[in-house]
């Protein structure tokens, strides 16, 4: 994914949030965090792939999302 679409989708899901911003450099380091965060908890979900049902109820749980 280019930085073009990843800046256009982090803004698409700041605004889906609600979250309105003209701190592009912010907002961009906010989602980057996020994603690095969720790409260590799935290496560790396929790590230990035998107790989940699959890395997105994973990293759901690791957030404590527990609704769609």
């Amino acid at each position: 994914m280019t930085k073009e679409i990843m800046n256009k989708r982090i803004k698409e899901l700041a605004i889906e949030a609600g979250i309105y911003t003209n701190e592009s450099k912010l907002l961009h380091k906010f989602a980057e965090l996020i994603v690095k965060e969720c790409a260590e908890v799935a290496d560790t979900a396929d790590a230990t792939r035998e107790k989940w049902q699959s890395v997105g109820k994973f990293v759901k749980e690791h957030f404590g999302v527990t609704h769609d």
